[in-house]
């Protein structure tokens, strides 16, 4: 796994947030940008998901709204878009990554970590 540093969304961009990324998510991200020119995306835009045509990035949210709006079937499309439930699929997975790091890497972590992490996180109610 890979730890990456990106800035964070605070009002001044001073927070720093940080990223685990698997081998599969790093190849992914990898396809992403080597094809940017094959999609018009601009050689000075920064952004990893980034609009076409413009120096910009996707907005997320907007992403998201289109896909759960367009999507067959769901009743209500705004409840997938709630802040809680984002927010509760960022932790689900970032405890996901965090334990499959512990498994492959057992040796490199304190036991005293491994213990916080079932405490407040996997045992929490």
């Amino acid at each position: 796994m890979s730890l990456v540093e990106v800035r964070g969304k605070s009002t001044r961009r001073l927070r720093k947030v940080f990223i685990l990324l698997t081998p599969g998510m790093r190849e992914g991200l990898a396809y992403l940008i080597s094809n940017r020119e094959n999609v018009d995306i601009m050689p000075n835009n920064p952004f990893v998901f980034a609009r076409q045509n413009t120096t910009s990035p996707i907005s997320g949210c907007e992403a998201m709204r289109k896909v759960t709006d367009e999507c067959p079937g769901l009743v209500d499309p705004g409840s997938i878009r709630t802040r809680q439930l984002r927010k509760y699929f960022a932790t689900t997975l970032q405890v996901k990554l965090c334990v499959q790091w512990c498994l492959i890497m057992p040796q490199r972590i304190p036991n005293s970590f491994i213990l916080l992490i079932c405490q407040n996180v996997l045992l929490a109610p």
